[in-house]
């Protein structure tokens, strides 16, 4: 599996076992209740895309930092600020829109 797609389902939580998922290259979580994401995202190496926006996000795992491929981040409507993420992955594109 390659994109994950988790929209609009009222999630609270995520489970630690997402890290398992390995391949998947687009992760979108958008819209839901999620307020933190595990450490065990930074075992999704392929990650590429991870859409958060719309969910009252306070925190993000130090572990994103081990997400290489990670280029783009959304997150719309998310008032939370991660100034250390733009150092951590050089290439990444954070979106607020």
């Amino acid at each position: 599996m390659e994109v994950l797609f988790i929209n609009g389902n009222m999630i609270e939580k995520l489970p630690d076992s997402n890290g398992k998922l390995i391949s998947v290259k687009d992760l979108v979580l958008g819209d839901n209740l999620i307020y933190t994401i595990p450490e065990s995202i930074g075992n999704m190496t392929s990650l590429k895309s991870l859409d958060v926006g719309g969910n009252p996000i306070r925190k993000l795992p130090n572990s994103i930092a081990r997400l290489e491929n990670l280029k783009s981040l959304y997150l719309k409507g998310v008032n939370q600020e991660f100034p250390n993420l733009r150092n951590d992955l050089k290439r990444l594109i954070i979106r607020r829109f």
